[in-house]
């Protein structure tokens, strides 16, 4: 159309509006460049010409990029037009094979400025990590460099070696059997390593593990967010081949969000830093920064390489430190502030003109009907997803969920996100799920920054969760006597608060939450929220978890709820801050029947 009508106004107002114009450069130009729909890794993919391209039609949306040019290795990139830079191409001759690179600028919060470097497109898999191996990996120490400590203690050579042995007692990863992977495997990303087999490797094959700078650089650079996150594995069925999903980062690099966990170099405390998610985590650790003990060989733990063209500077590889704020002295407030914090909750409780805007019936667990009301604020319309059970009938208790850190991230809730929610209405409950102010479809463009907006945001939390009760309290289907809460993650922790100042909960379940790691405004920070909290609460917690300690953040928090003794329970397993699914549901179901009643 563009093409047929060059100078049509109403084609112009409509690409000024849906698309942009800019350039599209490569070093060195000439190169063939082909776009096609990001999410549509199947679609062909379309020639937009040879570079320089002066400039570039092309809609706001993300896109994945390929640039050709012959005697040069094709250079992969995905993101939004706007977003793109000059491509820097490289011959074939010196382009490490199966590695991409990733420009070093461009990322703030690094130590000192990065240097580019070439990182591995997918995860080691089986069938690399079996030629070290072979090699005899496992008895050469030449590419065992870093020294085995554990628990503060160093451990022997023989000592260490001893741990590194796969199901029948030889060496290799936990799971392979006589020193090989299970037939079929090969090209599954390699788990059950620890951070030092993964080091040896690395070694062994002439590269290193990335730095969490590095790593960081190469997944979130100006990040794609909910776009990867649909397009990797979180499905929580298993590792997958590297490749299979087509989530790619800007630099074209697969798997790094979801698949397996991925050690990097940099140490904290005791711990080594392991990154990305893996397929049994909720989609949200995709960003998170996680922490294990280099020993280590979950079955979710992997891998991938770095090589840089010089040293990295210390200050890169050094331990990271994390300043977590420290309870011991601190006070929550008095009567009188918490009076005065309060008050910026209340709300008037107006009509709230609600509506059915659509149903669906064709889940075997559940009915679900997708509700709008006035929220409390400007005129605003609150979202919320009900989920009414197959297997109860009426009045029903009733649970209302807040989500994980994922819902910012994402445009519309997708199966992902129900996941882990789903035990709750096959308990015969029926589950509300608000859209909260900034998450889903009422996502914030750009995210909010500074913790005043974060507090004026967590605000609009509280008032949806009040609208959201005074809706159930207008069904007769609902029993208001019987009401839950449950919070994942940051429902668990950013909005404390809203349980301080609500009081219609019966029963209440934190999962993977704790008190804020650092000072936030008063009139925001859980501290002085969290002993107002009268409604029993379980606790659920990993004892290994990374972002929320358990004597820093965790305890704290447990200490000063102000539920009563004998109804307050914490409840930690090992794991880190996403625990095993089965204990999650045993724990909450039986506080839901304590303290709700057993479904009937």
């Amino acid at each position: 159309l563009d093409e047929r009508k060059p100078n049509d106004p109403a084609m112009k107002r409509i690409w000024d509006t849906v698309g942009v114009a800019r350039p599209l450069l490569t070093d060195p130009p000439g190169a063939d460049v082909y776009v096609r729909d990001y999410m549509k890794p199947e679609s062909e993919w379309i020639h937009l010409g040879r570079s320089p391209i002066q400039p570039a039609r092309l809609p706001l949306m993300f896109l994945s990029w390929r640039v050709t040019k012959e005697g040069y290795a094709d250079a992969l990139r995905a993101n939004q037009a706007f977003s793109m830079q000059v491509v820097k191409l490289t011959p074939k001759e010196s382009t490490p094979p199966g590695m991409v690179l990733v420009l070093g600028t461009g990322r703030a919060g690094q130590p000192t400025p990065l240097d580019d470097f070439w990182l591995d497109r997918y995860e080691v898999t089986n069938a690399e990590f079996k030629k070290f191996v072979d090699a005899g990996g496992y008895r050469e120490r030449k590419y065992w460099k870093q020294p085995f400590r554990e628990g503060g203690r160093a451990l022997s050579w023989e000592a260490a070696m001893s741990r590194f042995l796969d199901a029948t007692g030889r060496p290799g990863p936990a799971k392979w059997e006589l020193s090989a992977f299970p037939e079929g495997s090969a090209q599954l990303p390699v788990t059950g390593v620890s951070w030092f087999e993964a080091a040896a490797y690395a070694e062994f094959a002439g590269k290193e593990l990335p730095t969490v700078h590095h790593w960081r650089q190469a997944a979130l650079y100006r990040p794609l967010s909910s776009e990867i996150i649909l397009l990797s594995n979180f499905g929580g069925k298993g590792a997958a081949a590297v490749g299979k999903f087509q989530g790619a980062s800007f630099f074209g690099a697969f798997d790094m969000a979801g698949n397996v966990k991925e050690w990097c170099w940099n140490e904290s405390g005791a711990n080594r830093y392991i990154m990305g998610g893996a397929w049994s985590e909720p989609s949200y650790m995709f960003a998170e920064s996680d922490g294990r003990e280099p020993f280590d060989r979950a079955e979710t733990f992997g891998f991938r390489c770095a090589r840089y063209s010089r040293p990295v500077p210390e200050t890169v590889k050094a331990p990271m430190v994390t300043q977590l704020r420290d309870y011991t002295n601190e006070k929550p407030a008095t009567e009188e502030q918490f009076r005065l914090y309060k008050s910026l909750y209340s709300y008037d409780r107006g009509p709230l003109d609600a509506k059915v805007e659509a149903a669906e019936n064709d889940d075997p667990t559940w009915r679900m009907e997708k509700i709008t009301f006035n929220a409390a604020y400007a005129n605003e319309r609150v979202i919320a997803y009900l989920y009414l059970p197959k297997n109860a009938k009426p009045p029903y208790q009733t649970v209302v969920h807040f989500p994980a850190g994922f819902a910012p991230m994402m445009d519309k809730m997708d199966s992902l996100s129900l996941h882990w929610i789903r035990f709750i209405v096959q308990s015969g409950r029926a589950l509300l799920y608000p859209v909260y102010k900034g998450t889903y479809e009422r996502r914030v463009k750009p995210p909010i920054s500074g913790p005043l907006a974060a507090r004026d945001l967590k605000i609009q939390w509280c008032k949806d969760l009040g609208r959201s009760i005074d809706y159930l309290e207008t069904r007769p289907d609902m029993n208001r006597s019987k009401l839950g809460y449950y919070g994942i993650s940051m429902g668990a922790s950013s909005a404390l608060p809203c349980l301080g100042v609500e009081d219609r909960f019966q029963a209440v379940i934190l999962q993977a939450g704790g008190l804020p790691g650092n000072k936030l405004p008063p009139e925001s920070d859980a501290i002085n929220f969290v002993s107002r909290i009268r409604a029993p609460v379980l606790m659920i917690n990993g004892s290994n978890d990374f972002e929320i300690p358990v004597s820093r953040l965790q305890i704290p928090l447990f200490r000063l709820l102000g539920s009563p003794p004998g109804r307050k329970r914490h409840f930690m397993v090992e794991g880190g801050h996403v625990v095993p699914r089965n204990l999650v549901v045993k724990e909450t179901l039986d506080w839901l029947d304590r303290y709700l009643g057993p479904v009937r």
